[in-house]
């Protein structure tokens, strides 16, 4: 497999982790809401427990956004989409020579 293929299944596999972390923090708000309607004085107890919840789930989804860009935007790590990159010390224009000259040509 082409490594910048690779590159860019893993990085839509990794965004899948976002999906996880919405479907995650549906369920935590829906339980607590739940929780909530059938108890309403130990409520505001709990709280604590839903933000604590809600960070670490987000946390979780930002964790796997992060890792789907390092994959597309870091060069080095299973090649560039966009191809090579550029070397690092170019030829002047002088010294590279046109595309079908010779040097029996310049004399």
């Amino acid at each position: 497999m082409d490594p910048v293929s690779a590159k860019l299944i893993g990085a839509g596999i990794a965004a899948i982790g976002m999906g996880g972390a919405g479907i995650g923090v549906g369920i935590i708000f829906g339980n607590f809401l739940q929780g909530a309607l059938r108890n309403p004085s130990e409520a505001p107890k709990q709280f604590g427990n839903l933000i604590f919840g809600f960070a670490v789930t987000e946390a979780l989804g930002i964790f796997s956004l992060l890792i789907a860009l390092l994959l597309l935007f870091v060069p080095g790590i299973g090649g560039s989409p966009t191809g090579p990159a550029a070397p690092a010390t170019a030829e002047p224009a002088a010294l590279v020579q046109p595309v079908g000259a010779t040097e029996e040509q310049g004399h």
